[in-house]
């Protein structure tokens, strides 16, 4: 299922709560910075 770089779907899609999906992101540099420059790319805000 596609959730267009959404935390919110994908964590619910993974079985996991937002927090732990964007704590896992954070724990790989190279994942955090590709995520927030795909999530620009789609129109969507940068994770905090």
């Amino acid at each position: 299922m596609a959730v267009g770089f959404e935390m919110r779907p994908a964590a619910d899609a993974l079985g996991v709560s937002m927090s732990q999906l964007t704590k896992l992101f954070r724990k790989v540099p190279a994942a955090w910075v590709a995520i927030n420059r795909l999530r620009e790319e789609a129109g969507l805000p940068r994770l905090k």
